[in-house]
C-alpha cells in the first residue's frame, strides 16, 4: 500500500510577505496564487508604480515619472495614467528618446 499525507497550507501566508503596496494575495487560477494589485501598481509583487497623481507646488516645483521597467521595454498590455496637478503652467522635459505604440487616434 502506498500512503501519502496531505498538507494544507496557505500559499498566501508566504506570498503576503512579497505582495507590496497594500495588495492582496488571491487565488488567480485553479492552483495558483498571486498578488492582486491596486489600480496604480503592476508586477508580480505589485511593487512597480503605473499611474497615479503628482502634485507640484511652489515648494515642490518639479518631479519625475518613469515608465515601468525603465530603461527596459514597457510591459505588454499595460496602460499607465498619470495626473499632474500644478497651480501654474508646466513644461514637460523628456530625458531620453521614447516611442509610442501606433493607435488609430494618434
Amino acid at each position: 500500500r502506498n500512503y501519502y499525507q496531505r498538507t494544507d497550507y496557505s500559499e498566501c501566508s508566504t506570498l503576503l510577505l512579497l505582495c507590496q503596496n497594500n495588495s492582496t494575495c488571491e487565488l488567480q487560477s485553479r492552483r495558483q496564487y498571486g498578488c492582486s494589485c491596486g489600480p496604480e501598481w503592476i508586477g508580480d509583487d505589485c511593487g512597480t508604480a503605473c499611474g497615479g497623481t503628482r502634485t507640484l507646488t511652489n515648494s515642490v516645483p518639479e518631479g519625475f515619472i518613469m515608465s515601468p521597467n525603465f530603461p527596459g521595454n514597457y510591459p505588454v498590455n499595460i496602460d499607465c495614467f498619470w495626473i499632474i496637478n500644478a497651480p501654474y503652467a508646466i513644461q514637460l522635459d523628456f530625458v531620453e528618446q521614447f516611442y509610442i505604440e501606433p493607435h488609430p487616434n494618434c
